[in-house]
C-alpha cells in the first residue's frame, strides 16, 4: 500500500515482470487478462463498496475498442458482489504514458464528474497503474468538488 496525497493506495503488486507484462497486454486489448485480474483484485474490495473506474481518454478507447478502467471496475464489481458505477469523464485526449514524473504531476484538472441520480457519498476508485498517483488524485479532487469522497484506490499495479 502507498498513501498518495490523502488517498490509500492499494495494488496486486510492483508494474514489474509478468503483471507488467499482463497490464500492457490489457492495454493493447486483452480483455481475458483483465478479467482474471479483475478477480484478483476483487478479493481486495469490501462489501458495499462502490467502485469507480478510473476513464480513459477518448482516444485510447476508441483504438482498444474499451475503456479500460471502466471495464476493470465493472468486472472487479462482479467478482466482489457489489457495483461499479461511471461517474468520471475525461476531458483531455493526453495519456499519461511516456511523460516524466513532473509532467504528470503537472497534469491535473484532467476530469469532470457526470452527476448521477443518487449519486454516492463515498467510493473506491479502480485503476490499472498507479505511477505518480497523479490520475488518481486528480480523480479524487474532481469528486470532491461535488462532494464525493474517494476512501482509497485500488490498482493491477504499483510503479515502486
Amino acid at each position: 500500500m502507498r498513501r498518495v496525497e490523502n488517498l490509500d493506495v492499494l495494488a496486486l503488486g510492483y508494474y514489474d515482470g509478468p503483471l507488467r507484462r499482463a497490464v500492457l497486454a490489457i492495454k493493447r486489448g486483452r480483455r481475458d487478462i483483465l478479467a482474471s485480474l479483475a478477480g484478483r483484485l476483487g478479493k481486495l474490495v469490501v462489501p458495499n463498496e462502490l467502485l469507480v473506474g478510473v476513464p480513459t481518454t477518448q482516444i485510447r478507447r476508441y483504438r482498444r475498442g474499451f475503456d479500460g478502467g471502466v471495464l476493470l471496475a465493472s468486472r472487479v464489481a462482479m467478482h466482489a458482489s457489489t457495483r461499479s458505477v461511471e461517474l468520471l469523464r475525461s476531458l483531455q485526449n493526453g495519456a499519461q504514458q511516456g511523460r516524466t514524473g513532473l509532467q504528470r504531476r503537472a497534469s491535473v484538472g484532467r476530469f469532470s464528474v457526470r452527476m448521477k441520480e443518487n449519486t454516492p457519498s463515498t467510493v473506491t476508485l479502480i485503476d490499472d497503474v498507479c505511477t505518480t498517483g497523479t490520475t488518481l488524485y486528480d480523480c479524487a479532487t474532481a469528486l470532491a468538488r461535488v462532494d464525493i469522497l474517494v476512501t482509497r484506490a485500488l490498482t493491477l499495479a504499483m510503479v515502486a
